[in-house]
């Protein structure tokens, strides 16, 4: 391509291409499957940044204001920005770090002017679009909570981050510091009871909290299978709605919660306690935090809440939610198997709540949430108003994929191909 691209110009869509490729394969096999790597093997330009270097190089009079790059997520349209206060980006840290999930996003660390470190998660094949209107949606709420006197003493609001999209494609997420998903806190607790029981002798030492909840998901995979007659997925699901009643469904759900302790989440909780008051403590901001979440995500039509998409902060135990793929109701419209419940609130929620009541407790946090959110309907309508009139490109295309599927019978040509991969645990735990 030329020292610095001066060749791109003159080069051809299919040696541009070609090469293009070659790159990516080469990034491919620099980063198997996660881990620490260095900067340079990503962007050479990133790693040999400096904000002195390149700001001596575009002098200008003495004059740097214009050739000033900021650190970004400083800005969330609440209030003017103050230029003065604003931290600059000086240069980034060399490692990177991979994460070993589908899209392999990428933790990057930029280093600031007030000698602290910002760290951002790279996202690519994603559009953060919606991530960043449903965040600057909570912030609204968040706005509303603190004016009204009944949510503002009891603390409730619900914790944003900074989303950055840079493209339809890419974008930047605020890394949350010091946060473990509901998932592997849960894993937490089932590791407790398992090294419990093989003290007892009433479970073989290899077990893991992985193949424990593997092996109830296989069971509640194959009764779906079973009751509903046939290999795809999703028609299964319209079977088994068809055939089964209220008592069987709740009979089987039963037994299959009953394979798991009642009290894991509770127990990985405990883990993180120090004392009986941070224990206490931990509990109450995590009720608060469920409330908000609930009301403010039912508001938001916020939908595949499993647990791995809620986070949850290791010192204060307040949940912070992630990844809005289905929101303002796509996860009923668009879904193969639409989702119906309004929030979670499943047994291992109301268990860790133990001995207090917790519909009762929850239930007096968000009336209080959903009375000022009411009051101040008017300006989150007004905030959810540009959301409508400016639709995302892929709500457009998953309408015209919806269009199609409803003209097909539910396993057909356009849906055979999408059966679920894997069953969550949503109803289970």
């Amino acid at each position: 391509m030329g020292h610095n691209g001066s060749k791109l110009l003159s080069v051809d869509p299919k040696t541009f291409s070609a090469s293009m490729s070659k790159l990516l394969e080469q990034l491919a096999r620099s980063i198997p499957g996660g881990g620490r790597s260095s900067l340079a093997t990503i962007s050479k330009w990133l790693a040999d940044f400096d904000q002195f270097k390149g700001l001596e190089g575009h002098r200008r009079d003495g004059k740097l204001e214009g050739w000033k790059i900021e650190i970004p997520g400083q800005y969330n349209g609440l209030k003017a920005p103050d230029l003065c206060s604003n931290v600059l980006l000086m240069g980034f840290d060399q490692v990177l770090i991979t994460f070993k999930s589908k899209q392999r996003p990428k933790l990057l660390t930029m280093r600031g002017s007030d000698e602290k470190e910002y760290k951002f998660v790279v996202k690519g094949g994603e559009d953060l679009r919606l991530d960043q209107r449903i965040e600057q949606l909570f912030e609204v709420m968040n706005v509303v909570l603190t004016r009204d006197s009944a949510c503002s003493g009891r603390r409730l609001s619900i914790r944003t981050y900074a989303v950055i999209p840079v493209s339809k494609k890419c974008g930047l997420l605020q890394f949350v510091e010091n946060t473990s998903t509901l998932e592997d806190v849960m894993k937490d607790g089932l590791s407790s009871h398992i090294a419990a029981l093989v003290q007892q002798g009433q479970k073989p030492a290899e077990i893991s909290p992985d193949k424990w909840l593997a092996k109830v998901q296989e069971q509640y995979a194959e009764w779906v299978g079973r009751r509903g007659g046939t290999k795809n997925m999703i028609e299964n699901y319209h079977n088994l709605y068809k055939k089964a009643d209220h008592k069987e469904v709740s009979l089987k759900l039963d037994a299959f919660r009953a394979q798991l302790p009642r009290d894991a989440l509770r127990m990985g909780f405990s883990r993180l306690a120090t004392s009986a008051e941070s224990y206490l403590a931990l509990r109450s901001n995590f009720s608060r935090s469920l409330a908000v979440l609930s009301i403010c995500g039912y508001i938001a039509g916020v939908g595949d809440r499993h647990l791995a998409n809620t986070l949850v902060d290791m010192w204060s135990g307040t949940l912070v939610p992630i990844d809005f793929g289905y929101s303002f109701g796509t996860n009923v419209l668009l879904l193969p198997v639409p989702e119906l419940v309004p929030f979670r609130l499943t047994s291992q929620l109301t268990n860790f709540l133990l001995p207090l009541d917790a519909v009762g407790l929850l239930r007096s946090d968000m009336v209080r949430i959903m009375a000022a959110l009411h009051g101040s309907r008017d300006i989150i309508s007004a905030v959810m108003e540009v959301f409508v009139k400016e639709p995302l490109v892929d709500w457009k295309q998953e309408a015209v994929k919806l269009k199609r599927a409803r003209g097909t019978r539910v396993g057909g040509p356009t849906s055979s191909g999408s059966g679920l991969e894997e069953i969550d645990l949503q109803v289970l735990v």
